[in-house]
């Protein structure tokens, strides 16, 4: 699945989000360590605040994947090839006249 189809039209701003969301956290851990607030190896490990994040993230993304594909099998079935939408009583697709079921 494309991330197009997945997040529509808005992708370029969620990739510039991400991006900006990663520079701001490269950017705070060095100046941790170059401040002597904490060491390589606490940037590595994550903490149970981390761990709870990281785990959050991974089911809304999850929860996402699912609602989006429920949602597009449910638009392909109410729709006709040609991608004109559909009354569940149509018989007929009113743009190509193809029949429907």
């Amino acid at each position: 699945m494309r991330i197009r189809r997945l997040f529509g039209r808005e992708t370029c701003w969620l990739g510039f989000w991400l991006l900006a969301a990663a520079l701001s956290v490269l950017a705070y851990n060095t100046w941790s360590v170059c401040c002597g607030a904490c060491s390589y190896q606490d940037l590595i490990t994550p903490g149970p605040a981390g761990w709870i994040l990281l785990a959050a993230n991974l089911v809304a993304g999850l929860v996402l994947v699912i609602l989006v594909r429920v949602n597009h099998v449910k638009f392909l079935e109410e729709s006709c090839r040609c991608g004109q939408r559909l009354q569940k009583r149509w018989s007929f697709c009113p743009r190509c006249g193809k029949e429907t079921r």
